[in-house]
């Protein structure tokens, strides 16, 4: 073999030999290559493998941070399979930053990567608290994770540096003094109705309207008479029910502001013995204004005829152990505003109603039930048009399991436990008699305690009476919905068919236990 072809044949050996070992390869790629996850949360991405070869893969993942732990499903790939899970686990000590992650599949002889960047960051909250009417409320303190703050003229607030879940807690000393802590939020938009702002209802501006109707009533007519605010959110409704009776004068309620414009609605009803309309004598509408504290006269001249009706049919299935119901009905006449049209008392497990076509002639129906031992039970639905059979069924009140009526020595080691309602918020009062606060925990458990929130100057008083009760409501399935959703859409629904106000859009359900009591060590 001469030189040239000797050098030549030991080159091809030698790439063969340097070819011989090299490690194969084999594809990884990845559903994402950066990932954001805030402290306390997780992260999936999906992770595929090609050209694996014959045998099973191994995933593994270097580069990890403190306090984040990872973990693929499946961590070994069988024969043939191709695609895994992996779950990024950060948890709440986590410290933020960013980190570049290595994936690595091996098997078969043969190796493949993939990059992915890791950024832990931290939760910055921007909420807001609202009364039971969507108006803010200023000057309301709200702790989450040791950081205080308080809210502004727009009810908002802003809290950095958290991990999630976070709990939140709202309170205020002044007037009505109540802490509501909710428990295991995640988003960065919470929207919050404290316990505390049912009672703060109490400080609306209110006024008197009184007026005279165009005829006096007939037989069998009730003239009902609604006040709706053109500025803020009103409130508050007249009936007149009695032969020969042509004259109204009841209480409004409204939002803010010293006085608001207003329009007035009257509708006029002809009912059966039981209070259920059967036909409408007439609508009628008129405008005017009210001051805080004052009293506006604003009569309805005359009334437009209603000339269209819809007839609904539906049924009503309340809890056992309860079969009184009120069943309330109303016409929405705009988004912002339904108007009631009759509210009648029934054992009937059905019924059949006349409607008024006025406005978009959709109705909203509310049906509720109360027993001072079962409870109270409400259903409710919007959207109405009459075209399919009704369905109103009432959820059973939450059970309250321990501790028993009249129990003494409670401190905030004592566990109160509730049944029922699994996969819906419930909420906790604590309701204190006398100066004593109110304490509500809304949370997805069975069972809670007292929290301490001495810190908070909220420290549980020693001796004291309290009365303490559940509600659930099938708008908060999940805790981040609860923050409004505890007791939010009642109120709407429930102004909206017995006293007017904004109309709703969904159906839904609540229920509330009976009270029971308990005093403090």
């Amino acid at each position: 073999m001469n030189r040239r072809v000797r050098t030549f044949a030991i080159l091809v050996m030698g790439v063969a030999l340097v070819s011989c070992s090299q490690t194969p390869t084999m594809g990884v790629s990845l559903s994402v290559s950066a990932v954001d996850v805030v402290r306390g949360g997780q992260a999936t991405i999906d992770v595929t493998v090609a050209g694996a070869g014959s045998g099973p893969v191994s995933l593994g993942i270097a580069g990890l941070p403190g306090q984040v732990v990872a973990g693929f499903s499946p961590s070994v790939l069988p024969a043939g399979a191709t695609t895994s899970t992996l779950t990024l686990d950060v948890a709440a000590a986590a410290a933020a930053g960013a980190s570049s992650l290595t994936v690595t599949a091996t098997g078969d002889g043969r190796v493949g990567t993939a990059s992915l960047t890791l950024t832990v960051t931290s939760l910055t909250v921007d909420g807001v608290v609202t009364g039971i009417l969507g108006e803010p409320l200023a000057g309301v303190n709200v702790a989450i994770a040791g950081v205080t703050t308080a809210t502004d003229t727009d009810g908002a607030f802003t809290i950095a540096g958290i991990a999630v879940p976070y709990d939140v807690v709202v309170y205020r000393h002044d007037g009505e003094r109540y802490a509501h802590v909710f428990v295991g939020m995640t988003t960065p938009n919470p929207a919050l109705v404290p316990f505390g702002a049912v009672a703060l209802a109490n400080g609306y501006p209110q006024a008197t309207v009184e007026g005279t109707l165009p005829a006096a009533l007939g037989a069998d007519e009730v003239a009902r008479v609604c006040i709706e605010g053109t500025s803020a959110p009103m409130f508050g409704c007249g009936v007149v029910d009695g032969l020969a009776l042509d004259e109204y004068a009841f209480p409004v309620t409204w939002v803010t502001g010293v006085a608001t414009n207003v329009q007035l609605h009257a509708i006029l009803t002809e009912v059966d013995a039981d209070g259920i309309p059967t036909g409408y004598g007439g609508y009628g509408t008129a405008g005017g204004s009210v001051t805080g504290g004052g009293t506006s006269t604003i009569a309805i001249a005359t009334y437009a005829p209603v000339s269209t009706t819809v007839a609904v049919s539906g049924t009503i299935a309340p809890p056992l152990g309860m079969s009184v119901v009120s069943l309330l009905g109303s016409v929405r006449l705009s988004p912002a505003y339904a108007l009631p049209v009759f509210d009648a008392e029934t054992t009937a497990t059905s019924f059949d109603v006349v409607m008024p076509a006025i406005g978009d002639a959709t109705f909203q129906f509310l049906a509720f039930t109360y027993d001072p031992v079962v409870g109270t039970s409400a259903a409710w639905a919007a959207g109405v048009d009459g075209a399919e059979p009704l369905a109103l069924a009432l959820p059973t009140p939450a059970g309250l399991v321990t501790p028993a009526d009249g129990a003494t020595g409670v401190t905030t080691a004592t566990q109160f436990t509730m049944s029922g309602a699994p996969g819906l918020a419930r909420t906790f009062i604590f309701d204190g008699t006398g100066a004593h606060p109110d304490i509500a925990v809304t949370t997805m458990a069975n069972t809670v305690t007292i929290p301490n929130l001495g810190a908070f100057g909220f420290g549980l008083p020693a001796s004291a009476d309290y009365y303490w009760s559940v509600i659930v409501a099938s708008t908060a399935t999940n805790p981040d919905e609860a923050g409004r959703g505890w007791i939010g859409d009642y109120y709407d629904v429930y102004f909206s068919t017995l006293l007017g106000g904004r109309a709703v859009d969904s159906a839904g359900v609540i229920s509330s236990s009976p009270l029971i009591t308990f005093a403090t060590d």
